[in-house]
This record gives C-alpha cells, structure tokens and sequence, in this order.
C-alpha cells in the first residue's frame, strides 16, 4: 500500500474542507486506478491534512501528479 500524505495550513474550517473534498476531489480520486482510501483530519490551530491510499507506488504517483499536484509527499507502508 502507498499513501500520499498532504498537509494544509491558514485552514478556517477543516470540516468544510471536507465536505468540498467529498464532491470534489474525492469523486475524482475514487476513479483512480488503485485508489483503496482519503481520510481528511483536523491537526488543530488552523492546519488541516489528508491521507490518500493506493494498492500500489504507480498508481499513487499518477493521482499525485494528476490531482494533488504540488502537495503531499508518497510514502510506502
């Protein structure tokens, strides 16, 4: 399994964020070769991230490039 972790600063609201990410991003991600997961959290004082979850290095590289350009780093599990 391989995770992009992603982490967001100056975040008025992380539930918000979520929400948005529900119908926007996420619907994209779900149609991803290899996507298994994206988690949202709250990490306090305005700083939010998320976790994406792939089967495998190629497919999170590809999500990465495609949809979270610019953030986010992949790790392997």
């Amino acid at each position: 399994m391989y995770l992009v972790i992603c982490k967001f600063n100056h975040m008025s609201s992380v539930a918000e964020a979520a929400r948005r990410a529900e119908s926007g991003l996420g619907q994209r991600l779900k149609q991803s070769p290899g996507f298994l997961g994206y988690y949202v959290f709250d990490a306090g004082d305005g700083v939010g991230g998320s976790v994406t979850m792939f089967e495998d290095k190629e497919a999170a590289l590809v999500a990465k490039r495609r949809l979270l350009p610019g953030s986010g780093r992949v790790w392997s599990t």
